[in-house]
């Protein structure tokens, strides 16, 4: 099993840190990449459940197949930019654990520094999906196929949400399908 380890930081509300580390060597680099930020986006966009927050991120997800290389290149002025860590935990934050394997996963997520009522967490949920696009987007600016294929799997999560497909047992499974397709690999 390859396994990849994400924390998202946020320092303060504008800004975070993001830190992907990754076992995964060859063709199971940018096919781990592509299924960590899928699994967050399932996840997180379950996790809202109905409401704004979801429908907004939804949205935007949409919006990146058509749009990468804009989504790229700004950054609106409501969202948080990424920054170095700090030395310390930011005060709200995710992490991430994924093993994988080309056909099969297992996803866990953290969040942390929520409470229990969750205060905050419509404004992170959907920030956490869109600073690891960009995150994932930026390290490989110059890989073109990659940047379709994850603006491909951001289109695909969307719709799958859309569908109400998206269930606590079908999350990791789409997020291996949408990750194989998005990457051209027999579904």
């Amino acid at each position: 099993m390859n396994t990849m380890k994400l924390q998202i930081d946020f320092h303060q509300q504008d800004e975070a840190s993001l830190f992907l580390e990754s076992d995964a060597v060859g063709d199971f680099q940018p096919f781990g990449e592509v299924l960590m930020f899928s699994a967050l986006a399932l996840r997180q966009l379950h996790n809202l459940g109905p409401g704004t927050a979801s429908s907004v991120l939804s949205s935007t997800l949409s919006f990146i197949k058509y749009n990468v290389d804009e989504f790229i290149a700004t950054q609106p002025p409501d969202t948080p930019r990424i920054v170095d860590y700090r030395g310390t935990p930011g005060s709200k934050r995710f992490l991430a654990n994924l093993e994988f394997q080309m056909d099969r996963a297992r996803f866990f997520l953290y969040p942390k520094g929520f409470g229990f009522l969750g205060q905050g967490v419509n404004y992170y949920a959907p920030q956490s999906v869109l600073l690891l696009l960009r995150f994932l987007a930026s390290r490989r600016e110059a890989a073109v196929q990659f940047l379709t294929s994850l603006a491909e799997a951001a289109s695909v999560c969307s719709m799958v949400y859309q569908q109400g497909k998206v269930t606590p047992t079908t999350q990791t499974g789409l997020a291996v399908g949408i990750a194989r397709h998005a990457l051209g690999y027999p579904v």
